[in-house]
C-alpha cells in the first residue's frame, strides 16, 4: 500500500499483497568457493550471477522515501547489442512478478509493442492507492551477467497510450517515477509470471477489450525475468547487511544472487529456516497471541506492517510518518513464523519511532506500521525490508515454491 512515505505493495483483485525502486549492477569474475553455510556479506558472493542492491537517498521527492532496495538493469531491443538502455533506481520486489519500466527511462530506442487481435496489448496493475498502465513490449533484459531474451515487459505511462480503460482506474494514477517512487519494478517473487494477477487488454485507439483468458502460456504475459535466464533460473537470494547504528544507516549495500544450488555461490545452507507457503503464497505469523494467516515476505515493503494488540502508539495523522508506529521507547518483539508443514521459526525484531530518525539515514531495521485498510489487511503480517537486514533470504521459483532465511 503506497502512501506518502512509500509503503507500497501491489493489490491485484484485492487478493495479492505485494510492494513495490535504483542502484548499480555488478558482474564479472568467476564463482568463488564457499562453506556449506552459504554466502554472507562477510564472505560475499562473486560471479556473473550477482548484482548489487543499494538502499540510499532517492531523488523522487517523496516524503520518508526510506528502505528502498534497488538495482540497475539493462534492456535492449531483442537481439540487439546497440539499441540498449541501462536503467538505475529499479525496485527489487520479492512480492511481485515481472519487469515494469517507465517509458521515459528508455530514450536510446523505441520498444516495439506487442500486437494481438488487431490491437496493442496493454497491462494495468492496481495498487492500494492508485494504478499503473501501459503497453507490453518484448525486450532482452540483463541484470549483472544474466540475460532473459525476448521477454514481455510492461512499459508504463507510454505517451502513445494515454487512454486508460475505465476498469483499470482505481485511485490516482501512479504514472511517473516521481509519483511511483522508482524508475521501475523488478518483480522477482516465487511465480514465473503474473498471469493470475495482471489486468490485460487489447487496445485500438480508445477501444480496449479486457482479456479474461490470460494463462501461463499466453505469449504476452509479463514474466519473472529470472525464470527465463539460461541458468540460475530457479530462484534468487537477497543478502543484506545488518544495520549497525541505533538510528539507522545512511545507506546499505547488499547482493541479489541468482539461482539456488546452481553454483557454489548460491548454496542453500543446512541451517536455513525453510518456509513453505500455502497455495496463495501465504504463511502464518503469530505475535503476542494474534495469528496472521495471510503473512508474506516482501522486499518491496519498506517496513513491517501489521495490526496488533500491543501498544505501539501509532504516529499522529498530522505527522509525515502517519501509518507507522511511534512508540515512546524502542520495543523488542518476537514473532513465530509457521510453515504449512508446521515447522516454526522465531523472528526477533524491534520497533522504534521514526520521529527519532536522523534526516541523513535511509536504511532502518526497526521501522514498522499498521495496516491502515483493516478490512483487507487485518489478517496479514507484511515482513518488509527490515526483515531482510542481517539475513540471506532465499526465494525459490518452482511448482513447489518456498522461502528460506538464515542470518548473515
Amino acid at each position: 500500500m503506497k502512501k506518502i512515505f512509500f509503503w507500497l505493495f501491489i493489490l491485484i483483485f484485492l487478493s495479492l499483497l505485494t510492494a513495490c525502486g535504483g542502484g548499480g549492477g555488478v558482474g564479472g569474475g568467476s564463482s568463488s568457493s564457499i562453506t556449506p553455510t552459504g554466502v554472507s556479506l562477510t564472505n560475499p558472493a562473486i560471479g556473473t550471477n550477482v548484482a548489487t542492491i543499494t538502499v540510499q537517498a532517492q531523488s523522487f521527492g517523496l516524503s520518508n522515501n526510506v528502505n528502498i532496495p534497488t538495482v540497475s538493469i539493462t534492456v535492449c531491443q531483442p537481439g540487439s547489442t546497440t539499441q540498449c538502455q541501462t536503467i538505475d533506481n529499479v525496485l527489487v520486489d520479492s512480492g511481485s512478478y515481472g519487469l515494469r519500466i517507465f517509458s521515459n527511462q528508455i530514450t536510446n530506442f523505441s520498444p516495439s509493442f506487442i500486437q494481438s487481435g488487431g490491437g496493442t496489448v496493454t497491462e494495468c496493475v492496481q495498487f492500494a492507492d492508485g494504478y499503473t498502465y501501459g503497453p507490453v513490449a518484448n525486450l532482452d533484459v540483463s541484470i549483472a551477467g544474466e540475460t532473459a531474451s525476448n521477454i514481455p515487459v510492461n512499459i508504463l505511462a507510454s505517451p502513445n497510450y494515454t487512454y486508460v480503460p475505465s476498469t483499470c482506474v482505481a485511485g490516482p494514477p501512479l504514472q511517473s517515477p516521481a509519483s511511483f517512487g522508482s524508475n521501475g519494478v523488478l518483480g522477482i517473487g516465487d511465480n514465473i509470471n503474473d498471469s493470475a494477477y495482471g489486468l490485460y487488454y487489447i487496445c485500438s485507439g480508445n477501444t480496449c477489450s479486457y482479456q479474461n483468458n490470460v494463462t501461463n502460456s499466453s505469449s504476452f504475459v509479463i514474466v519473472n525475468p529470472v525464470s527465463k535466464f539460461v541458468a540460475d533460473n530457479n530462484g534468487v537470494i537477497i543478502s543484506m547487511p545488518a544495520i549497525t547504528a541505533a538510528t539507522g544507516n545512511s545507506s546499505a549495500s547488499g547482493q541479489l544472487i541468482f539461482g539456488i544450488g546452481t553454483q557454489s555461490n548460491n548454496v542453500l545452507p543446512n541451517n536455513a529456516n525453510v518456509i513453505t507457503p500455502d497455495t496463495s503464497n501465504y504463511f502464518v505469523t503469530t505475535l503476542n497471541g494474534t495469528t496472521y494467516n495471510s503473512s508474506f515476505i516482501d522486499s518491496g515493503s519498506n517496513g513491517l506492517f501489521f495490526n496488533t494488540n500491543i501498544n505501539l502508539n501509532p504516529c499522529s495523522q498530522s505527522s509525515n510518518w502517519y501509518g507507522f508506529y511511534c512508540p515512546n521507547t524502542s520495543q523488542s518483539l518476537t514473532a513465530q513464523i509457521t510453515s504449512t508443514n508446521n515447522t516454526t521459526a522465531s523472528v526477533s525484531f524491534s520497533v522504534t519511532s521514526p520521529l527519532d530518525y536522523p534526516n541523513s539515514a535511509f536504511a532502518f531495521d526497526d521501522l514498522a506500521g499498521t495496516q491502515l485498510n483493516g478490512n483487507i489487511y487485518s489478517n496479514s503480517f507484511d515482513w518488509g525490508l527490515p526483515f531482510f537486514y542481517g539475513k540471506q533470504v532465499f526465494i525459490s521459483i518452482s511448482n513447489s515454491p518456498y522461502i528460506a532465511f538464515v542470518n548473515n
